[in-house]
């Protein structure tokens, strides 16, 4: 399952969030990561961008989708978290962590910010969650969880059916809340 936060502003080169990500490595930034290594795809059209890869999750900063963001796609269970809610809160948050880690690196400063009015969700396992509508029925309940504890009340939910992609939805709330906000609010 991976969380795509949009930036807002993003006047950086490729080539500094690369460094950035080699920062991270050294410094095993963000609690209970390991990372072990970072692959530029920025010549592939559409594709992850910047990759920082680690054991439990990827990072990646990417405009696959036509717009600047941090994804955070975790690739191992998270511990003691059994039902969608709660992988999808741990999810967007660490998507929200890693895009509060990028802004604060003092190499960014004044040219990366985050609009926090709009989370992607992919789940990624098109055997349990194709990318159906019946799919996004069932997920509704949780995504619709997830969307009020960020931003409360006001929260739409856009999915997207097609075959040939992974299940894909938008949460968009009403107003833009701080970085630091939501992850408060995903913490519960």
């Amino acid at each position: 399952m991976s969380a795509k936060v949009y930036a807002a502003t993003a006047t950086i080169e490729t080539g500094e969030i690369v460094a950035a990500f080699h920062r991270w490595i050294v410094a095993q930034s963000f609690a209970g990561h390991t990372w072990i290594d970072v692959a530029d795809y920025n010549h592939v059209k559409g594709g992850p961008g910047v990759v920082l890869v680690g054991i439990e999750a990827n990072v990646s900063f990417d405009q696959a989708d036509g717009t600047w963001g941090v994804v955070y796609t975790r690739k191992q269970p998270w511990p003691g978290l059994l039902d969608l809610t709660g992988r999808l809160r741990a999810t967007v948050w660490a998507a929200a962590e890693a895009a509060a880690i990028l802004m604060a690196d003092p190499a960014f400063a004044s040219r990366l910010d985050f609009a926090t009015d709009r989370v992607l969700i992919r789940l990624n396992d098109r055997l349990t969650a194709p990318n159906t509508q019946q799919t996004l029925e069932e997920a509704k309940s949780a995504l619709t969880s997830i969307g009020q504890e960020i931003w409360g009340t006001g929260v739409t939910i856009d999915g997207h059916p097609a075959k040939l992609s992974l299940f894909e939805a938008s949460l968009r709330g009403t107003h833009p809340i701080t970085l630091e906000t939501m992850r408060r609010n995903l913490q519960g």
